[in-house]
């Protein structure tokens, strides 16, 4: 009882804790046996009504997308064969290269290189099996499907894994060489570069552009180290006509300071040493490992970059070809196995300047300067073609002067010149030496 002059209050109602158990399923009424709970009915109502709630966390970067994933499905263009759906990307020389996530602003964007001003060349850097093969192939099939043959035309040194060798399929690669084959390589290098004499020597407007793919820049030092300086010099002076060089190499320091400094447009994939990044070490060490693509972008973000290829079993390259009527990019010309003496131009040179065979630089003519030099030896191994050329050599004299202008005196131990020369330009021929008297 209340002690007298106290007031008496009624309980309030009691607070009891809240739990999980009583929401659980197994606190739910009993359901009759065969039917549903009343926790999957409830389920089972608001399922799929009203809008999704907001997703804080995008989901992590882990499958690359293709290009119509993020621009739609390519377009067949009469006249221009498969190219992206969006008009304002026919001919331009800026390609999609990878998804770049902004956790912060809860949004994922595309990573564009725009290759149109300086950053004309790219340089993709990364550890082994860190995707920068595919990277590259993304740039040029990005590249295809803006541009005709005629527009744009790539010619690769594929040094890597041989992944490069899926572009031959595209009709705007006009070659791929391998360090298997050093004469295909340096003709590549040579074709290119007498393209940029040509354009320099007269520059056109409306040249298509030209691009040299270098996947594998340390191959290129160590294996073809005279060609180096040759490229860098296609770097350094191809923009302003038209032609750009894409590079991958495994770590920034393969990239000479002087040479690093004409690729503008960057892309740092996951390295083999975080510190040697040329962003951001911090960054560098957080890219996830056996995460092929995966990089970080100039701001310290996360890069995926795309998948060269479309949804669908239908390979890019061969689509692409499909949709294509008009001529392929030229091939690179090689040296031939033999010159017949025939195709030797006569009249690239005059008086005593005489053309023993062409360059494989530039396809162009090669000739002996006797006027500056009035000597010539000839080194080779056994059945290498010494006396092939002689006899060649021989051949021009006979045809560009008069045996009042020239003579020849042949010493053929060998016998391999006889009948050579059958002109009155021959004025000795001997065989052995003359043996001393006793």
């Amino acid at each position: 009882m209340p002690r007298p002059g106290a007031v008496s209050r009624h309980p309030g109602p009691s607070v009891l804790p809240f739990t999980t158990e009583r929401l659980s399923p197994a606190s739910s009424p009993p359901a009759e046996s065969g039917g549903p709970s009343l926790f999957d009915a409830l389920v089972d109502r608001i399922a799929g009504q009203g809008p999704p709630a907001h997703r804080v966390w995008l989901p992590p970067l882990a499958e690359p997308a293709t290009f119509d994933e993020v621009l739609g499905p390519p377009v067949v263009v009469p006249g221009r064969g498969l190219m992206f759906a969006n008009p304002q990307l026919h001919g331009a020389l800026q390609v999609p290269v990878a998804v770049v996530d902004r956790p912060l602003d809860q949004r994922r964007d595309l990573l564009w290189f725009a290759l149109d001003g300086a950053a004309g060349h790219v340089a993709v850097v990364g550890a082994p099996r860190s995707g920068k093969s595919t990277a590259l192939r993304t740039l040029v099939c990005g590249l295809a499907l803006a541009h005709t043959p005629a527009e744009a035309r790539f010619y690769c040194l594929d040094f890597g894994g041989g992944t490069l060798a899926s572009l031959r399929d595209l009709p705007h690669v006009g070659g791929v060489a391998s360090r298997l084959d050093p004469a295909e390589v340096r003709r590549t290098v040579g074709e290119l570069s007498t393209l940029l004499a040509e354009r320099e020597r007269r520059p056109a407007a409306g040249s298509p552009h030209v691009f040299l793919v270098v996947d594998g820049w340390s191959t290129l030092r160590t294996e073809f180290d005279d060609l180096e300086p040759v490229v860098t010099d296609l770097a350094g002076r191809g923009l302003a006509y038209g032609i750009h060089v894409l590079a991958s190499a495994n770590r920034w320091l393969d990239l000479r300071p002087a040479t690093r400094d004409l690729f503008a447009a960057r892309l740092e994939l996951r390295l083999g040493d975080p510190s040697d990044s040329m962003i951001s070490r911090q960054a560098a060490a957080d890219v996830p490992a056996d995460s092929p693509g995966r990089g970080v972008t100039s701001e310290g973000l996360h890069l995926l970059t795309l998948r060269p290829a479309l949804t669908g079993d239908v390979p890019l390259a061969k689509a692409v070809a499909a949709a294509w009527a008009g001529p392929p990019a030229p091939p690179v010309r090689l040296l031939p196995p033999a010159l017949p003496y025939a195709d030797l131009d006569q009249t690239a040179t005059t008086g005593l300047t005489l053309p023993i065979g062409i360059a494989e630089a530039d396809l162009g003519p090669v000739a002996v300067d006797f006027a500056a030099d009035p000597h010539f030896v000839l080194f080779g191994d056994q059945e290498c073609g010494k006396s092939s050329f002689l006899r060649a050599l021989a051949a021009t004299v006979t045809q560009r002067f008069q045996p009042e202008a020239a003579r020849l005196i042949v010493v053929d131990y060998r016998r391999s010149l006889l009948g050579a020369v059958q002109s009155d330009h021959l004025i000795g021929y001997g065989t052995a030496a003359p043996t001393p008297r006793s």
